[in-house]
């Protein structure tokens, strides 16, 4: 019987790649290469949308994402935040967010009363008990709360209102109404909860600053209360039209009782700071006993006049907590002593002041104030109030409200043709990205969200003067500019285990491959934040497979051969539009 020689099941690992022979891709790979995929897809995606705002480099690159954006949508170029690499995969996330992005009215209903401003109460738990969200509506019929829990409607103030004020951490409500101001507590939700505090007619808006209460009146008088409604201080504000809560601020302030030579420590301030001395002095003979000289001092200014303390008596560098006026005529910002409502800083805008909101996410706390056409910001840091250009809007802004879980600013104006419609801003570079038409000009913004649960829903909450809702959906973005990157690492491990087929003949070695990869931690985190490595990887490993196929000789006709490198051309030409690597 003649003798066959055995023939090996496997090729010999001693020969090279190119010697290799059988290996075929049969249907048991594409199955393979589905469940691969699958795989990629879901391990990545879980979740995908958690947290709701940029984090990482998420804020170069996708934040450079949305400049673009305000080019394509708006036709208004903004300066572009993320050079130091080519733009593919920017562009790529930001055709992700327009295309899927997902800003737009879900569901519309009608509150039944009529409203003038609304704030969301978040749920919470604490040592009265566990509450669940609450929208809260003020107006001409009162008070009105709506659970999210259902429970009925809650009616603690009948008295018409004009402005609310929430304190999230304690679920204390203040309420402006027409002869003046009451503390509601939300927990009870009834009259038996409110407790008024002080007596003041004609309030058109009201803010919480420290542990006081200001309130601005329609003549322009602004009036801070203790939370015990003990006044505290009162001055007058030309042109004021809208207040809130700024941040704390270092200034030079001074005791104008304690000062012994006003010239004289007018100049040796003016010595340290650089300011003008007759400014300083001008102040501290102003006859008010309180007074501030000066703004945001740095480590050394702050030092050496605690050096000079002697020259100095009654001068001092102290932390102070500051509000914010806006005005229409002049165009700007007051900011004031929330406790003394000294003037601290006049800030004059290009555009009117109807509305702001304080945005405390950024490198430093940061006023976003709209009106006419433009929304600018104030960044209240350690060098003192820094007003930015203004972003110029399609239509004319009447209301702002900070997203603190998706860090998105979201202003109430008008679409080019007309159209109501509420603006996404991206706080860090002030850029204008997407919108969500409503049917109404909204009175009042809400934003219902937990930023301590981010597997909630984020929704902004559009009100109509007459009580008409309209909810957005505001939390799919970062799923926007993150799904593209989710699509290219399930590509990058499809790859690795089509080139590891392809170079070792071996099913088994494929799968090895894509199953250390679908483990690599590196891999999965850049697979799931809006980065440039994941494209850049991706092209990178799609070339080499395309080229393996051909340098191991699995295509040989000049038509596929030429094809290929071709291809294997592109794909590094889109590495390098990618990153530079």
């Amino acid at each position: 019987m003649p003798h066959h020689p055995r023939v090996a099941r496997h090729p010999d690992p001693t020969v090279s790649p190119d010697q290799h022979t059988g290996g075929r891709f049969d249907r048991i790979d594409v199955l393979v290469m589905a469940a691969i995929v699958i795989i990629a897809l879901v391990s990545r995606g879980f979740r995908l949308d958690e947290p709701r705002a940029m984090y990482f480099d998420e804020v170069y690159h996708a934040r450079t994402a949305t400049e673009f954006l305000q080019d394509w949508r708006y036709g208004e170029p903004h300066d572009i935040y993320e050079w130091t690499h080519p733009h593919l995969a920017k562009y790529v996330m930001a055709v992700s967010i327009a295309l899927v992005g997902d800003d737009q009215v879900v569901d519309t209903g009608h509150l039944g009363v009529s409203v003038a401003d609304a704030v969301y109460e978040r749920p919470r738990h604490d040592d009265t008990g566990a509450w669940p969200g609450t929208l809260w509506v003020g107006g001409p019929d009162g008070l009105t709360g709506t659970r999210d829990s259902g429970g009925g409607i809650l009616r603690p103030v009948s008295a018409p209102v004009s402005a609310l004020a929430l304190d999230q951490e304690s679920g204390l409500l203040y309420v402006a109404t027409d002869t003046g101001v009451v503390e509601v507590d939300t927990t009870i939700g009834d009259a038996s909860g409110v407790r008024p505090l002080f007596d003041q007619a004609d309030i058109k808006d009201v803010a919480l600053a420290g542990d006081g209460i200001v309130a601005l009146s329609t003549d322009g008088s602004v009036q801070a209360w203790t939370l015990d409604g003990e006044p505290l201080a009162s001055t007058t504000v030309d042109g004021a039209l809208v207040v809130s809560p700024a941040a704390e601020l270092s200034l030079v302030v001074a005791d104008t009782a304690d000062v012994t030579d006003a010239s004289a420590e007018a100049q040796a301030l003016a010595d340290i700071t650089g300011d003008d001395p007759a400014f300083i002095e001008e102040r501290l003979r102003s006859g008010a006993p309180f007074v501030v000289l000066s703004v945001a001092p740095d480590a050394d200014t702050t030092q050496a006049i605690s050096d000079a303390a002697a020259d100095l008596p009654g001068i001092r560098v102290e932390s102070r907590t500051l509000v914010a006026v806006g005005t229409t005529s002049p165009a700007g910002v007051t900011l004031l002593d929330a406790a003394t409502l000294a003037d601290v800083s006049d800030l004059p805008t290009s555009h009117p002041v109807v509305d702001m909101t304080l945005v405390t996410s950024l490198d430093q706390p940061t006023l976003f104030v709209g009106g006419g056409t433009a929304v600018s910001t104030i960044s209240l840091g350690a060098d003192g109030p820094q007003v930015s250009d203004p972003l110029t809007l399609p239509g004319p802004v009447s209301r702002l409200v900070w997203n603190e879980s998706a860090n998105l600013v979201h202003v109430a104006t008008r679409t080019a043709d007309g159209r109501p419609t509420v603006a996404v801003l991206e706080p860090n570079g002030l850029t204008l990205f997407a919108d969500a038409v409503v049917p109404f000009t909204p009175a009042a913004l809400a934003v219902e969200d937990r930023p301590d649960v981010p597997s909630d829903p984020v929704r902004v909450l559009a009100i109509a003067g007459d009580g008409s809702t309209a909810t957005i959906d505001a939390g799919s973005n970062a799923w926007a500019w993150r799904l593209p990157g989710v699509l290219a690492g399930a590509l990058t491990v499809l790859c690795l285990y089509v080139l590891a087929r392809i170079l070792s003949r071996r099913r088994s070695v494929g799968l090895a491959v894509a199953g250390l990869a679908l483990l690599d931690g590196m891999m999965f985190v850049t697979a799931r934040i809006a980065m440039n490595d994941v494209y850049v990887t991706l092209f990178i490993t799609a070339a080499v497979t395309l080229f393996a196929a051909i340098w191991t000789g699995r295509w040989r006709r000049p038509w596929v051969v030429g094809g290929a490198l071709v291809g294997v051309g592109l794909l590094l030409g889109l590495a390098l539009a990618s990153k530079w690597v």
